[in-house]
């Protein structure tokens, strides 16, 4: 799958987040990672060109915010011009090669840790009834909002600390479990050591312990990770074809650069090597510490 940043399993490459020192608070810079939408930082603050789901996002951190989840962007509405005005985090995105923090146990555990306080918090949400998505409506019994782009490239990090998940345009109601299963696919990471990531890849061992880590930490069973995650890949392939073949954006712009073969090879990956890391991660989980409080396996 492609990187890019629609709410799918794939994401563009993310904004450049270097601290800027001495950034008068009229100057603007342009941050690289928006898809479809200009972005850039003006002072202490994110500029980015309003789409019809501004307002659900905006509705949706502040519920976030108000439930004690704190590492999400502050909305601030709307400046002179239009735009969204969100609150600018300062530190890096955890672009490849990641930083050594994001690799470490650690990293990954923060990672799912935060996976399961924002589930916690997003569950209580309400739609608004003037909610808009940019997936299009997808509200029905059962579902949940995710985030849809949780990935390295959406996290901030400052002083080897996890500090942020930002770029929530991609939010979309989803069944239990769809964010978990995608950062799985994006931190483990449950992917080919192909592209960028023959840089500086990690090995199988590796892949294998994170994921048996990563379902443990959030009492996943492996074997439903993949499921999810070839749920997820419907869903994205659907909207490639469809949406993308009517050319609506963002889709037609994705589907013209060839992520709809980057979809399906990354998914003959996964039926590959399924049955390893299924059986790996399920062999690091039965080696539970003393101690964990994490509870046995449950499929969601």
């Amino acid at each position: 799958m492609a990187e890019r940043a629609d709410g799918g399993l794939t994401v563009e490459r993310p904004a450049e987040r270097d601290a800027v020192t001495s950034l008068d608070d009229d100057a603007e810079v342009p941050l690289r990672g928006g898809c479809s939408t200009e972005v850039v930082r003006r002072g202490a603050t994110v500029r980015r060109t309003a789409s019809p789901w501004t307002p659900t996002v905006h509705a949706l951190l502040h519920h976030l915010r108000a439930a004690g989840v704190h590492r999400v962007p502050r909305p601030l509405g709307h400046d002179e011009q239009g735009r969204e005005v969100l609150e600018f985090v300062e530190g890096t995105t955890a672009w490849w090669p990641w930083p050594e923090p994001l690799r470490s146990d650690a990293g990954l555990v923060a990672v799912a840790r935060l996976v399961r306080e924002l589930g916690d918090a997003l569950a209580s949400f309400e739609e608004p009834p003037s909610a808009v998505w940019q997936g299009g409506p997808r509200w029905g019994e059962g579902l949940v909002v995710r985030h849809g782009d949780f990935g390295p490239w959406n996290t901030v990090w400052r002083d080897g600390e996890l500090v942020a998940l930002i770029d929530w345009d991609t939010a979309e109601p989803a069944p239990p479990g769809w964010d978990a299963a995608q950062a799985a696919w994006a931190f483990v990471p449950l992917r080919p050591m192909t592209g960028y990531r023959a840089e500086a890849p990690l090995v199988d061992a590796e892949v294998e312990h994170r994921f048996g880590l990563w379902c443990r930490e959030l009492a996943l069973e492996p074997a439903r990770v993949f499921q999810l995650l070839e749920d997820q890949s419907d869903l994205e392939r659907h909207r490639l074809v469809h949406l993308g073949g009517a050319g609506v954006e963002p889709f037609a712009a994705f589907l013209a650069r060839g992520d709809l073969d980057e979809l399906d090879a990354e998914g003959r990956w996964r039926a590959e090597h399924r049955d390893r890391l299924v059986a790996a991660a399920e062999a690091v989980v039965a080696r539970r510490p003393d101690g964990d409080a994490s509870g046995p396996c449950r499929s969601t």
